[in-house]
């Protein structure tokens, strides 16, 4: 059973809070929206609601008790809402109204007020992702539960239950503890013929699982975002799981599939991103997941490419059910460097910097200086072995002769990072970054974005800037610096070059992300406002 608590009688002046505090414990944010039709003398409209609607982390239903749906109900779902609910009795063309909803990516939901047919929603068939029944007449709360509705309850589950896709029934009005197990016990055995009674009605469990497949180490980050997918068969039953295992390899999806075999067909796709929908190197995951009679397909994060973006609506054209948006956020967590680079067209940056508690990063004369300790060490080869380059300038590599390799952590089956050394001054052919551990690639000059462009076309999204004060000082004037990662080791050394000599007041706000302590060190995460594209 869903929860889907209305705000009709929220405090507006507090909308937002009443809305966080209650949507940690619920399914649905209901809304309804009023423009005087079916209660006289109340409105409440798009004006009043839509931030709810644009704040990704409520899932909300727009319950239109207006005159024009055929006309406003497009604008509540471009505007974000998860559903759109508008009373049959009021639409000019409802199984238009249905479609239009969908296109704009809502689900489309049919209410009826007590004295209404259900026969006429029965008439649209798989159109409906939701049916409204209304147990009070529409007005202000505080009305007594109609008894006389529970066999229309009843009626709307049949109706749901012989539905291909994920229809949901949704009871409101005069809701309370006694009045829903009333429901319940009214519909304790299933309707006659129905199919639905072990169908999985809240995805949130299923998906979480899907992220969690998608950051199982096998499942690298790179050029590829990290996806996870289980397949869950017409019985409610996990018969198939996958993930991504990066570039050339099959995506999470096609695993899923093999795994499930033919208890696929009938059955639902839960996946962490929208499926795609072009051919690269591997043919496109629509098309399995069609070809395998998949009937449904639970996503969480949209594709935010142009070219694999949009295997919603190719899903939806070939008659499958699609759902979107369950566990976004944290879906979105887990590609957050690829995503941010992929929108805007060049990799996410984090600069990491060991400094002594008065900012130098060397001694006296550039004397180098072992700052850090061990744990902190660690943490920053861990920090080398996720992202796909590192770069450093050739300063650096003429002072310091660093290796820029992953050591003492597992190196993931992306292999290992590219060096990249930028610059104009030669590199002797002996120096520790030439050898044969890791691949490096050279570039002239000190173009950050041009540096930034280049590695986005071999592919890579996230970078790891371990350079001196001259190359991170330029990345940070051109506003081309997402993170910051500085570990702060408890030792005041005096003299020496700073982290950032020289640097002009940047005027950007710092967010504290992160701090921890790494053994004797602290460790301080921090994101800057981020440049467009």
């Amino acid at each position: 059973m869903l929860m889907s608590p209305s705000v009709l009688n929220a405090d507006l002046t507090r909308l937002r809070e009443e809305v966080e505090r209650i949507a940690a414990v619920s399914d649905l944010i209901h809304l309804d929206v009023m423009d005087g039709h079916f209660v006289p003398n109340l409105t409440f409209g798009l004006t009043v609601i839509e931030p709810l609607l644009r704040d990704e982390r409520f899932r909300s239903d727009c319950h239109l008790m207006i005159d024009d749906p055929d006309r406003w109900a497009p604008e509540y779902a471009r505007a974000g809402a998860y559903s759109v609910t508008f009373h049959i009795e009021a639409a000019r063309d409802a199984a238009q109204l249905c479609s239009d909803l969908r296109s704009h990516g809502a689900r489309a939901g049919v209410a009826v007020k007590p004295g209404s047919n259900l026969d006429e929603i029965a008439a649209l068939g798989d159109s409906v992702d939701m049916i409204l029944v209304m147990t009070v007449e529409p007005g202000f709360g505080g009305q007594a539960f109609l008894d006389d509705m529970l066999p229309k309850i009843r009626r709307a589950r049949e109706l749901a239950s012989r539905s291909d896709g994920d229809v949901w029934v949704q009871v409101d009005g005069g809701i309370g503890a006694e009045t829903i197990e009333r429901c319940a016990d009214h519909d304790r055995e299933p309707a006659r013929g129905s199919r639905a009674t072990s169908r999985v009605s809240n995805w949130n469990a299923v998906m979480a699982e899907a992220i969690d497949l998608a950051q199982h180490p096998g499942a690298p980050r790179g050029e590829n975002p990290r996806v996870g997918c289980v397949i869950v068969d017409a019985d409610g039953d996990v018969v198939g799981r996958g993930w991504h295992g990066g570039a050339g390899t099959d995506h999470a999806e096609v695993v899923a599939l093999g795994d499930a075999g033919s208890r696929a067909r009938g059955g639902t796709a839960v996946v962490s991103l929208e499926p795609c929908r072009h051919t690269g190197r591997t043919p496109p995951c629509t098309g399995a997941l069609i070809d395998a009679g998949v009937v449904r397909v639970v996503f969480a994060q949209s594709d935010p490419t142009s070219t694999a973006g949009g295997g919603a609506d190719v899903l939806r054209e070939a008659g499958v059910d699609v759902v979107s948006g369950v566990l976004e956020h944290q879906a979105q967590e887990v590609n957050r460097e690829w995503t941010i680079a992929v929108q805007r067209g060049y990799p996410y940056v984090t600069a990491k910097c060991a400094v002594s508690l008065d900012g130098r990063v060397a001694g006296a004369e550039g004397r180098r200086v072992q700052l850090t300790g061990s744990v902190a060490n660690i943490y920053a080869h861990a920090l080398r072995a996720r992202v796909g380059a590192i770069v450093v300038g050739s300063g650096t590599v003429l002072a310091d002769d660093p290796q820029l390799t992953v050591r003492h952590v597992p190196l993931l089956p992306a292999g290992a990072p590219v060096r990249v050394v930028v610059g104009n001054r030669e590199i002797p052919a002996d120096r520790k970054i030439l050898d044969a551990t890791a691949p490096t690639k050279i570039m002239r000059g000190h173009e950050p974005r041009d540096t930034l462009d280049s590695l986005f076309d071999d592919g890579v999204r996230d970078v790891l800037l371990e350079s001196g004060p001259t190359v991170l000082g330029a990345f940070l004037r051109e506003g081309l610096v997402d993170e910051l990662v500085w570990l702060v080791a408890g030792t005041w050394l005096g003299s020496g070059p700073r982290a950032l000599p020289g640097l002009d007041r940047l005027d950007a706000k710092v967010e504290i992300m992160e701090t921890q302590a790494l053994g004797e060190d602290v460790l301080v995460r921090a994101t800057l406002p981020r440049k467009a594209a």
